[in-house]
């Protein structure tokens, strides 16, 4: 008689266990990444006259929309079920963004509104469309890569990056958070040292701006993240530990 006990308590423990492990995996919200960050690289150089002014690419062998893909699954796959998908370009702006002049463009919420049933949650990754280092003569930069000056009185170097996120609830298409480009975006790299010509990169120097631009973008993903408390603080905290050792 014990042993049939025995046996009916480990079945029923079982089976508990099954269940709760079940409604675990079910409760988990479905995120889709859009991303459709521009993967150029350019340098834009500041001389002391507009005519020692350059903006040119280059290239660090660094995929940053690779990477921002990469880490934002790391981080979310623990707590979220996360998938990568496409947007329709019908949907975009001409500029390929999802604003216009209003704001959010109606055919992206109508677009993300369709998600439903499929995905709990949309967040889309563009590099932002309208900014500029903060000249005037400065054209908009869609990209990343490093902004330099160069001078006989003054020479820095930063890495930068124009990427910007947007998450959205698919029921209702409404925004959970909007983490714009970050103002504090020039940071000078100390470890760089410009060329003899002051304006091309030397190819020992690939690797630091490298550096410097996964460490721009692991601090936007970082604010991301934690400021739509789609990640509590702690929680990753915890992960990126675990990730750097």
């Amino acid at each position: 008689m014990k042993k049939i006990n025995v046996l009916t308590f480990g079945l029923v423990f079982v089976s508990l266990l099954c269940v709760t492990t079940t409604n675990s995996i079910a409760q988990m919200k479905k995120i889709a990444v859009v991303n459709i960050m521009d993967t150029t690289l350019l340098h834009i150089h500041l001389g002391t006259t507009i005519f020692s002014n350059k903006i040119d690419t280059f290239s660090c062998q660094f995929n940053c929309k690779n990477y921002v893909e990469q880490q934002l699954l790391y981080f979310m796959s623990k707590n979220y079920t996360v998938n990568e998908i496409s947007i329709p370009d019908s949907v975009l702006s001409k500029k390929r963004s999802i604003y216009d002049f209003f704001g959010v463009k109606k055919s992206v919420k109508s677009w993300v509104m369709s998600l439903k049933g499929k995905y709990d949650i949309v967040i889309y990754v563009e590099s932002s469309k309208n900014i500029t280092t903060g000249y005037p003569s400065e054209k908009p930069l869609i990209s990343s890569g490093l902004f330099s000056q160069g001078n006989v009185i003054k020479s820095w170097a930063s890495a930068f990056s124009t990427i910007s996120f947007i998450a959205f609830n698919t029921p209702d298409a409404s925004v959970i958070e909007c983490a714009g480009y970050y103002v504090d975006r020039f940071k000078k790299i100390k470890e760089y040292k410009f060329s003899q010509d002051k304006i091309s990169i030397d190819p020992e120097m690939m690797p630091v701006v490298r550096a410097e631009l996964i460490a721009r973008l692991d601090k936007e993903i970082e604010r991301f993240l934690t400021i739509s408390s789609l990640l509590p603080r702690e929680t990753f905290n915890n992960l990126k530990s675990t990730k750097s050792e």
